[in-house]
């Protein structure tokens, strides 16, 4: 399986604590209503040129996981988390900060 990176569009800082905590029980299930476990997760803000179908948000979480992204992506469905993969997109900052208490190792 290749590495999948996930962009998780934030609209204010309560659906921020929201996402976090999504993330984190993501990484808590071990069984196959999950893929393997996010990590490198980051904040940036959204560039003036982003898309305007994302008016809305001005930051995201960026993260990803090595393997199973149909069931990532399901996942942030059944929680109501707006997503795309990440593919390189100009719209988004490349100032970035460190999301605390999120990979394994940390949490």
């Amino acid at each position: 399986m290749g590495w999948q990176s996930y962009v998780l569009f934030i609209k204010n800082k309560e659906e921020e604590n929201r996402i976090i905590s999504i993330i984190k029980e993501h990484n808590e299930l071990n069984d196959d209503r999950v893929g393997e476990t996010l990590s490198l997760c980051v904040t940036t803000k959204l560039l003036k040129s982003k898309p305007k179908k994302f008016s809305e948000y001005d930051k995201v979480i960026l993260c990803g996981n090595g393997g199973g992204r149909h069931s990532t992506f399901n996942w942030f469905r059944s929680n109501d988390v707006l997503y795309v993969p990440f593919t390189g997109q100009k719209w988004l900052s490349k100032r970035i900060e460190k999301v605390e208490n999120i990979d394994k190792e940390n949490i």
